[in-house]
């Protein structure tokens, strides 16, 4: 070979290392502390893992629902998709119509070794990671990848947040007061219902409720859910406040997800370590909940006049939906009918989307709202006792959502 050829050789592995580089943040490789292997840096943002088992099962703590496919993990819910060019090597890439920033990722390897980005400077999209060469030849299997994100806060269609703001399948953009204490149909369909439980307050002067979303009631055939946050007067967000009832029975969430027995018809993901779940109804609809309180500036900005005994945690939401009915109703629902001519007046500020006698039912898992489309025949439990018929829920002493028969 000549020494043109040489060069060339040599200027190609120079670019060849250059996008390494590139694609390779500066990082910084020790001895893994198990302190960190679910909490982002000063305890910003939600973490996502990827955890692989010495017999290639993957899980996916954190990370919402996930698919794998061939050698690249899909997690929908969150918008990260993880490909594995290598046993040694990660491709990290995020959706930023769900995602703001990646604060920071990292790879365990060798079950006490990991290799964490460093810089305070949001991540590359895609970032890729590797573990360390041995004498020039790959680095070890990597066993978990951890990625720390910040989530888009609302703004997608089929999101509902706050005093609620909701952006509706047709893109528009409107606010639905309702009043405190009170159920409403947000989505009803031929076999699918789903209420949601306004808490609130009027401080003197208003002729409104302020109101946010403390808890969601689904109804699918046979299954009934509820989750709900619980009423605290200070906010920890290193406690998880969230609690849950499925066909009329309280249960935990221990681990990073349930799924209903005996046909996982509903399931719940965790996104990131607490206060935030991503709930599936099996190939009808998906919604990621978080729960907030309402902070000492938003309070002081928006004048609501919230005292120190209750913080308002209340639910944002984002909505996604796999297979409606062209007849389905409901507060967020209708606006997926398809011709929907969304009534609200546009160009001010707060366009008000009215009629909340029409969405209203009488306890959150009630179907009787009047614009309620849902046909479908729930099956009877054995034990009648546990039948989720309930006619008004509250917050109780102790901050639990409760609902009296």
């Amino acid at each position: 070979m000549n020494l043109a050829g040489v060069a060339v050789l040599i200027l190609a592995f120079l670019a060849f290392l250059a996008v390494r580089a590139e694609s390779n943040p500066a990082v910084q490789c020790s001895t893994f502390n198990p302190r960190s292997a679910s909490y982002c840096p000063e305890g910003r943002g939600s973490t996502c893992r990827v955890v692989i088992s010495k017999q290639n099962q993957y899980t996916y703590p954190g990370c919402g629902s996930c698919t794998k496919t061939g050698n690249t993990v899909t997690c929908s819910t969150i918008g990260i998709t993880f490909q594995f060019t290598g046993t040694d090597q990660v491709e990290i890439s995020y959706n930023p119509r769900l995602i703001t920033r990646v604060n920071q990722a990292a790879v365990r390897y060798e079950e006490n070794k990991e290799c964490r980005t460093q810089s305070r400077a949001p991540c590359s999209n895609p970032l890729r990671l590797t573990t360390p060469t041995v004498q020039g030849r790959p680095g070890p299997a990597i066993c978990e990848v951890q990625v720390c994100y910040n989530p888009v806060d609302c703004g997608d269609e089929g999101s509902l947040c706050g005093d609620p703001k909701i952006v509706g399948g047709d893109g528009v953009m409107f606010y639905f007061h309702g009043y405190k204490g009170a159920d409403f149909c947000l989505v009803s369909d031929s076999d699918l219902h789903i209420n949601a439980h306004f808490i609130g307050m009027r401080p003197e002067g208003r002729t409104r409720d302020f109101t946010w979303v403390q808890g969601l009631g689904f109804v699918y055939g046979p299954h009934s859910l509820t989750v709900g946050v619980k009423k605290v007067a200070k906010w920890d967000a290193t406690v998880d406040q969230l609690e849950f009832t499925y066909n009329g029975r309280a249960f935990e969430l221990e681990g990073s997800s349930w799924r209903s027995d005996p046909d996982e018809t509903m399931t719940i993901n965790r996104v990131g370590s607490r206060n935030a779940v991503d709930v599936v109804v099996k190939d009808k609809m998906g919604v990621v909940l978080t729960a907030l309180p309402i902070g000492h500036e938003e309070n002081r900005v928006h004048k609501y006049g919230i005292g120190d005994d209750d913080c308002f945690a209340h639910f944002n939401m984002q909505f996604r939906f796999f297979s409606l009915s062209s007849k389905v109703n409901g507060v967020l629902g209708q606006t997926y009918q398809p011709g929907f001519v969304n009534p609200v007046k546009r160009g001010v500020a707060m366009p008000i989307m009215g009629g909340s006698d029409r969405f209203i039912t009488s306890s959150l898992l009630a179907t009787d709202c009047k614009v309620s489309q849902y046909t479908a025949t729930a099956v009877a439990l054995r034990d009648k006792s546990t039948l989720p018929n309930l006619t008004s829920c509250g917050s109780s002493a102790s901050g639990a959502l409760t609902c009296r028969r």
